[in-house]
């Protein structure tokens, strides 16, 4: 039998619903939620590989009129998702879709489109016990170039698209987005410290956007600034 917990994040009234065992969120997804800026008319929101459902609850906090569709493929974490969308009293403002993403064939175009994607391809970096957990850390799922190439066809002109990825990958989004018209915009890098490299980076993407990229400055972990944004409200 399969156990769960109830976890808050951020906000004290956000539950996110987890595997005991098995791939739990960790801090890329509130990183990530933070990174992404409030504007307003964002009515339609696709989740890519939901998962639990931390982003989906966490961005009608800031966008409070918006519908969202969550995808993801796995199905524990299509059960947490569910859940997570149950628990919080969510369920006329998330839909959730168990399916490949690249098999979802939505009937609209967004306004944002969000995505804290499998980072390593295979061969690269450790493998885990649990599958799924594989699922959630590599690409093998989920091309780069066909992820940008689905996201071009199901955002709107101008529309935004966030997402996290490795760091020393980063040319890889840049290079595939810009071939699809997904200009990158802002880029923040998350350190563990300032004399290491940069593990993680946010990325902001406008469909059909000028080139202008705006580097942020880093966010090292452990400091006040990364605490204050994990904090609960």
């Amino acid at each position: 039998m399969i156990e769960f917990t109830i976890d808050s994040i951020i906000y004290s009234d956000v539950k996110i619903v987890q595997p005991v065992n098995g791939f739990r969120f960790s801090v890329d997804s509130p990183l990530l939620y933070r990174f992404i800026r409030e504007k307003a008319g964002v009515k339609n929101i696709l989740d890519i590989g939901s998962g639990s459902g931390i982003l989906s609850v966490l961005l009608l906090k800031k966008f409070s009129k918006a519908q969202i569709d969550a995808v993801e493929i796995d199905k524990l974490m299509f059960e947490c998702l569910c859940k997570t969308v149950e628990i919080n009293g969510l369920s006329d403002r998330v839909k959730p879709y168990h399916c490949d993403i690249f098999k979802f064939k939505p009937s609209k175009k967004y306004d944002l489109v969000v995505c804290n994607p499998p980072y390593r391809k295979i061969g690269t970096g450790r493998l885990c016990k649990e599958d799924r957990e594989n699922i959630a850390r590599f690409n093998e799922s989920m091309n780069i170039e066909d992820l940008m190439d689905y996201v071009s066809k199901v955002l709107k002109n101008r529309g935004l698209f966030y997402m996290s990825y490795d760091a020393d990958m980063l040319v890889d989004i840049i290079y595939f987005g810009r071939k699809k018209r997904l200009e990158p915009k802002r880029i923040r890098f998350l350190h563990s410290s300032l004399e290491k490299q940069a593990r993680l980076a946010f990325v902001e993407f406008i469909l059909g956007g000028g080139a202008e990229l705006k580097i942020e400055p880093p966010l090292i972990q452990k400091s006040e600034e990364f605490e204050n944004l994990l904090k609960s409200k």
